[in-house]
């Protein structure tokens, strides 16, 4: 790769590029599959910056971002399970992984993903992450990186999702 791929632990500074981040590479999944409506709602972008923000601030879980040429272009939020049939001091979550579409296929993706997993190792044996269940290209992304699916894994309140998992 020729371009010039940092990554980060992000800061404040960062929030309002990564939630831009994050709608941008929602809406490019969910189009057709979800109301447009919902994809562009400035609520829920605000929402969504509050969650991201919130990763800053809990000593217990990383936000790492990626600059590529210099600027921002993707993130990842990762720290321990959330899963109720998890137990937190052993299970890592890797709660989201975004890259801006114009930057897909160029590395970020898998750097992030190396990043995330490196600093999960430290504390866990054993990650698990949640994705939706018709993003096939996130599915073989993980997949192709050492992650299977978990049969067992459904909650209630997410049936369009399901569980990846990897022992590290």
């Amino acid at each position: 790769m020729s371009e010039d791929l940092r990554i980060r632990a992000a800061d404040l500074a960062d929030l309002d590029d990564l939630s831009e981040i994050h709608t941008r590479a929602r809406a490019s999944y969910y189009r057709g599959h979800v109301d447009e409506r919902v994809l562009v709602d400035p609520d829920q972008a605000a929402r969504r910056r509050d969650v991201i923000e919130g990763f800053l601030y809990s000593p217990d879980q990383a936000l790492l971002c990626a600059e590529l040429d210099g600027r921002l272009v993707g993130f990842t939020a990762a720290g321990p399970s959330h899963d109720p049939d998890a137990d937190p001091a052993r299970v890592g979550e890797l709660y989201s992984l975004y890259v801006a579409p114009p930057s897909w296929r160029r590395g970020v993706g898998g750097e992030l993903l190396r990043a995330a997993v490196s600093r999960l190792r430290v504390s866990f044996g054993y990650l698990t992450l949640w994705v939706w269940e018709r993003n096939a290209r996130a599915r073989s992304f993980f997949a192709a990186r050492g992650w299977w699916l978990d049969e067992m894994a459904r909650r209630a309140d997410c049936p369009s999702f399901v569980r990846y998992q990897r022992h590290l």
